[in-house]
């Protein structure tokens, strides 16, 4: 791959923008098109351990497949599936587990302001 200027190049890609979904995306008139599903944060804390600041002691991290998320959250998994849909309707919300993990885009202390 070579950085180029010349935007003519791809001007065949601009010609099958679509308004939202995937082909606002990746452009529409593909016979088909592939989701990579990211893994997402995962960790797990002893609640009855905690730091000077009170907070649970971290015990675990780990990258967890949206299928481990969907078992252990009673859902199915299919080619359609939504991040809020395994979470309860929270998009981008942590969700906490009984045997103390918690999952989600924001789990990561480095990913919190």
């Amino acid at each position: 791959m070579e950085f180029t200027t010349d935007f003519e190049r791809g001007g065949w890609l601009l010609a099958r923008v679509g308004k939202h979904g995937v082909g606002g995306v990746a452009g529409t008139g593909f016979e088909a098109y592939a989701r990579i599903l990211h893994p997402v944060e995962a960790t797990r804390r002893d609640v009855t351990v905690t730091d000077e600041w009170g907070n649970p002691e971290l015990v675990e991290e780990a990258m967890w497949p949206w299928g481990e998320v969907a078992v252990r959250n009673g859902r199915v998994m299919h080619p359609l599936v939504q991040w809020r849909n395994l979470t309860d309707g929270e998009d981008e919300a942590a969700m906490s587990f009984d045997d103390g993990w918690e999952v989600g885009q924001t789990v990561s202390p480095r990913n919190r302001i």
